[in-house]
C-alpha cells in the first residue's frame, strides 16, 4: 500500500508491506526500514521495533489519519493516497481527547500549563526529570488542556497519561 507520512512540515510518500511479524515500510524509495508492532494491554499503545530497536508508541486514529506518538514527537500517517494538505482540502478534526503520556518514568519537575490554557502542537506542556535529565513533554495536537493527571513533583510512570488535551 502507498500512503503519506508528514514528518514536520515536510509530506514523504511510504510504501507498507506485510512482513513477517509486523510491517516494512520504505520512505520515497530511499531508505527501507522495518517496523514490528507489538500490542500492549492498554488500547492503542505499542512496543514498535524499529530496524530492531525497540520504542513504545501510541496510535490515535483520526477520521483518514492516524497519528503516531512516542512521547517526544508525533506523526501523522494518511490512510487515503493524498494528504488533505496536498488535496487542497481541510483535514479532518482529531475526535474526542488526546492523550498526552510521559515519555519516561521519572519526577514530574514542572507543570507549564493549567487546564483550560489554549496550546498548540508541540507546544512544551511540562518537564520530567530522569537521572539528571530533562525532557520536555509537547502537545501532540492544538487545542484545548482539559485535565491535568499529575502534579508538579511527582512520580509519573512510563506511558502514564498526564494530561488530555480537546482538539480544536
Amino acid at each position: 500500500m502507498k500512503t503519506w507520512i508528514k514528518l514536520g512540515e515536510a509530506f514523504l510518500e511510504v510504501e507498507i508491506a506485510p512482513a513477517d511479524r509486523g510491517y516494512r515500510c520504505r520512505l520515497k524509495g530511499e531508505r527501507t526500514c522495518e517496523v514490528m508492532l507489538h500490542p500492549l494491554d492498554a488500547p492503542g499503545v505499542f512496543v514498535a521495533l524499529i530496524d530492531g530497536r525497540p520504542q513504545m508508541v501510541w496510535l490515535e486514529t483520526r477520521g483518514e489519519e492516524v497519528r503516531v506518538h512516542n512521547g517526544q514527537a508525533a506523526y501523522t500517517l494518511y490512510l487515503s493516497r493524498i494528504p488533505p494538505e496536498l488535496r487542497g482540502a481541510r483535514g479532518p478534526r482529531a475526535v474526542g481527547p488526546v492523550y498526552v503520556r510521559a515519555p519516561m518514568t521519572g519526577l514530574l519537575a514542572e507543570v507549564l500549563k493549567s487546564p483550560g490554557d489554549p496550546v498548540e502542537e508541540g507546544e512544551p506542556l511540562a518537564v520530567v526529570e530522569a537521572m539528571k535529565m530533562r525532557n520536555q513533554i509537547r502537545a501532540p495536537s492544538a487545542g484545548v488542556l482539559r485535565e491535568l493527571r499529575a502534579t508538579s513533583g511527582t512520580q509519573v510512570d512510563h506511558g502514564q497519561v498526564i494530561a488530555v488535551i480537546e482538539p480544536r
